[in-house]
């Protein structure tokens, strides 16, 4: 997972919450230097929960940042999230199939 602040750097921060668990605690969103980090999807949950929370709004709110999440398989997808100091943004890693 890459997270960047998405447009201009504006010095708003942000923590992550994945499964209840913070895997990022109060960092700034930078344009140019992704806050990174690696998730592990739980296969014994359907649903495997990602939360970014605004820790403060930079200069020109809302909180807004691209995820760019890069799979196993090398596939990637991008995800524009905007929080603010009363709404969060979430995505759902939803497992589909069998497990292994």
């Amino acid at each position: 997972m890459e997270i960047f602040d998405n447009g201009i750097h504006d010095k708003d921060s942000v923590s992550v919450i994945y499964n209840n668990r913070i895997v990022v605690d109060k960092q700034e969103l930078k344009v140019n230097n992704p806050i990174k980090f690696k998730l592990k999807v739980d296969k014994n949950k359907k649903n495997n929960e990602l939360i970014m929370v605004a820790e403060n709004l930079g200069t020109e709110p809302p909180n807004t940042a691209v995820m760019f999440i890069t799979e196993k398989s090398g596939r990637r997808q991008q995800v524009v999230l905007n929080t603010d100091m009363t709404h969060n943004g979430v995505v759902y890693f939803i497992r589909i199939g069998k497990t292994e």
